[in-house]
């Protein structure tokens, strides 16, 4: 957990939302994977809850990756069919740690301090 704990506190604020978000899914949906679209809907949420700019679908699917080289987080491809999709490949993001330990770790940080007894979930 220390170097988990590291490796978040190190990164920006706005890196550490949609980790969040993608935590509170996997406890509140009782799933491992979620796609970066159900994880940008949560990410909103809180960062509206916390005031802060909400960024981009796209910038947050780059930090989700740049999370997964960190080893924060893990991805798998989604295999995507026949059909308008085709030749489009769909991510689906999990935790490699437990979401009650990414929960603890983020909001201990002062800036998510707001959240603290709050639903993570709209």
């Amino acid at each position: 957990m220390d170097r988990f704990a590291a490796l978040l506190k190190d990164q920006p604020t706005q890196a550490n939302a949609p980790i969040l978000a993608l935590a509170a899914l996997v406890e509140s949906k009782n799933e491992a994977e979620f796609s970066s679209n159900e994880i940008y809907e949560v990410n909103r949420y809180i960062t509206n809850q916390l005031d802060m700019d909400t960024l981009s679908q796209r910038r947050m699917n780059d930090l989700l990756n740049e999370a997964v080289f960190l080893d924060i987080l893990g991805r798998t491809e989604r295999v995507v069919g026949r059909g308008r999709r085709r030749g489009v490949t769909p991510y689906l993001y999990h935790l490699l740690e437990d979401s009650d330990i990414v929960q603890a770790v983020i909001l201990r940080d002062s800036r998510f301090e707001p959240l603290g007894g709050q639903p993570l979930i709209p």
